[in-house]
């Protein structure tokens, strides 16, 4: 959904994934620059790929891939963090802070829903559902489990697992 915003506000993304067919499926939906790269991408290897380094990366997992991302950015680059996947601290080297001025920010939905209020939460998730509805957005490959199977959803491979505590047919599947 990020990349797809950005590129809807005009703003080109870099997409490091985890496998070789997740990079082919979003090149097919449109986000060109999806690449897959064991872990977070080096500063030479997305000079390889014949990629600028980024000004903003983004990290939900914290830890080394937080050391790793900041290496990537571009100097005066930011790194968000919005979660800790990792369990262990985002870790940044003086390097990156000092001599290439990369900024660190944390980032919590919570908090940041709670300072908007409301009512501007309800417009911006409206606007998003339109988005969905008018199939400009499109939600990744899925399957639906209800809730009691829940040990079916956890084995299940191949796409997105989601569990749904009332009728699976209220989501259209």
């Amino acid at each position: 959904l990020v990349s797809a915003l950005a590129s809807r506000m005009g703003l080109r993304t870099i997409n490091a994934v985890r496998s070789q067919e997740a990079a082919d499926t979003l090149r097919a939906e449109g986000l060109e620059n999806a690449h897959y790269f064991r872990g977070v991408p080096s500063p030479d290897e997305l000079a390889h790929a014949g990629l600028p380094p980024p000004r903003l990366a983004l990290s939900c997992v914290a830890g080394y891939a937080a050391h790793a991302a900041a290496a990537a950015l571009a100097p005066g680059g930011t790194l968000v963090v919005y979660g800790g996947m990792s369990r262990r601290p985002a870790s940044v080297s003086v390097s990156a802070l000092v001599f290439r001025d990369v900024s660190v920010r944390g980032f919590w939905l919570s908090a940041w829903m709670a300072l908007r209020g409301p009512a501007a939460v309800h417009a911006l998730l409206s606007e998003v559902a339109d988005l969905y509805a008018a199939g400009v957005f499109s939600a990744p490959p899925h399957r639906v489990f209800p809730l009691g199977d829940y040990a079916a959803a956890l084995s299940h491979t191949g796409s997105k697992a989601i569990l749904c505590m009332g009728d699976a047919s209220d989501l259209g599947e």
